[in-house]
């Protein structure tokens, strides 16, 4: 029998693992992990039109960037505090909870609680532990 209490299970992403997201894609902007959240820049031909930094928030169990400042063309902007983008991210189990998120430069790391469980250990118990903490995987 296989019995965990209090779990956590924490999740990291850093500016390399970014960077190659990037790559593949036509993004028409570039992100950045900063000591206090997410920056966004865009630009036309090396010059920064926008930038923000957003910190990474969860609100009702969705993710959302919550800007902390912007500028428009180096000009700083307040309606940053009035902004808010909702994140299309799969589902995390029920039996989750996101219980913290903390942000340094060149990385973002999200803590997820798990609810206490205890399997039997037989053949098939790490698909029954994808199926139950990573359900959207199928």
């Amino acid at each position: 029998m296989l019995a965990v209490e209090e779990p956590v299970v924490s999740i990291t992403v850093g500016q390399r693992d970014l960077d190659r997201w990037q790559s593949g894609s036509q993004l028409p902007f570039r992100l950045s992990l900063g000591e206090k959240g997410l920056i966004v820049n865009t630009g036309v031909a090396g010059v920064v039109i926008s930038e923000f930094e957003a910190q990474l928030e969860v609100a009702g169990g969705w993710f959302v960037l919550r800007p902390r400042r912007a500028s428009i063309l180096g000009i700083p902007s307040q309606l940053a505090s009035w902004l808010r983008a909702y994140l299309p991210l799969p589902p995390i189990s029920p039996e989750a909870r996101l219980s913290g998120i903390d942000h340094a430069p060149g990385k973002l790391t999200l803590h997820f609680s798990i609810s206490d469980f205890e399997e039997n250990i037989t053949r098939g118990l790490l698909q029954r532990l994808r199926k139950r903490l990573l359900p959207w995987m199928g």
